[in-house]
């Protein structure tokens, strides 16, 4: 016979034993695919799987809402790419500049798989009042292979990027809006400004402009841009330490080939080869590993 207190040390086994299942039982009834589920040595293999399929079910709920919830921010790769744009809003836009600068922007964000960054900068007639209108990291997931299936709400975060996508256009569209013709165009200071506070060591770089790129400032007003021979000006920007620290960055930039004024008359062909060989010079002396100034946006590289 059993002694009473080897009765008592069972009964407190069985005890233990149902208050340790009864959350489980509880919790896995919720499921039917576990309903069926009974505990025992027999059915331990099957409790496990089904324990197991429920936590990762979890795991992608909860991976879910924190997608559509997270701040923006935390969609950025620790070492993607920054894609810095920079709009001229000195120029009285028309409708060929406008349609450039919707393409130019499709193409941009065309050229973005996930993680990057893009900043909108505007370049004003001082480098001083420049705006940055929009910082954003393109929505997507890290997670690889299977791992997708139980971490990425694909759903979820086509709509965070469709949101990003929405909050540029409507950025740009605000602020073009609002033009107001200037008699300076402080560019090349705006170029150093934004690549010393926008571009980050590590990242790679790619910088676009849309701008007729016709340097009027009080630094460097229009008719001395014109006509000061190039390696001159460039010494000088190298002297006053005004060369923009572009290091194997990508530079694209569109809207060359039309003056600044309301006509928008086309440049004179020495104009518009002082304008392409001052940038395309000024660019690969700050060290870019590509450079290409023309009317209209080239592909952009990924």
């Amino acid at each position: 016979m059993k002694s009473d207190r080897e009765h008592s040390m069972a009964g407190r086994a069985v005890l233990l034993r149902r208050m340790i299942r009864k959350p489980f039982r509880h919790f896995l009834g919720a499921d039917p695919k576990c309903r069926g589920f009974r505990f025992g040595r027999a059915h331990r293999t099957s409790w496990l799987t089904c324990l197991l399929s429920i936590a990762l079910l979890k795991l992608f709920l909860t991976s879910a809402a924190i997608a559509q919830t997270s701040d923006n921010r935390s969609y950025c790769k620790s070492d993607g790419r920054i894609a810095l744009f920079l709009v001229d809003i000195t120029t009285p836009y028309d409708q060929t500049d406008k349609d450039i600068i919707v393409k130019a922007t499709d193409k941009i964000l065309a050229s973005l798989n996930g993680g990057e960054k893009i900043i909108i900068r505007t370049i004003t007639d001082s480098h001083t009042h420049s705006q940055q209108l929009i910082e954003r990291c393109i929505p997507y997931c890290a997670a690889e292979g299977f791992s997708r299936i139980f971490l990425c709400n694909d759903g979820a975060i086509r709509t965070d990027r469709e949101g990003v996508y929405a909050d540029i256009v409507e950025a740009l569209r605000e602020r073009l809006a609002k033009f107001e013709e200037t008699r300076h165009s402080d560019i090349l200071r705006t170029v150093v400004l934004a690549a010393k506070e926008d571009a980050v060591q590590g990242h790679p770089l790619s910088l676009y402009t849309y701008s007729d790129l016709i340097e009027n400032s009080d630094y460097l007003p229009g008719r001395k841009f014109f006509s000061t021979p190039v390696d001159r000006l460039i010494g000088q920007l190298r002297k006053d330490k005004l060369i923009a620290p572009l290091k194997n960055a990508n530079v694209i930039a569109a809207g060359v080939g039309r003056g600044g004024t309301k006509d928008r008359r086309p440049l004179g062909v020495a104009e518009q080869r002082k304008v392409t060989e001052f940038w395309t010079a000024y660019f690969k002396e700050s060290g870019a590993n590509s450079v290409e100034v023309g009317q209209n946006l080239l592909e952009p590289s990924k």
